[in-house]
């Protein structure tokens, strides 16, 4: 259902690429969602 709200799919998507620029290894929530959205 997370998917389908477009607003938090765009700024968890551009916060799971800030993130691995920084190269942050730690695991979320929020990463672990992002890398399904981004599957």
């Amino acid at each position: 259902a997370l998917y389908f709200c477009v607003p938090f799919r765009e700024q968890l998507l551009e916060y799971y690429a800030n993130s691995k620029n920084v190269g942050d290894a730690e695991e979320t929530l929020l990463t672990c969602l992002a890398d399904l959205f981004t599957q």
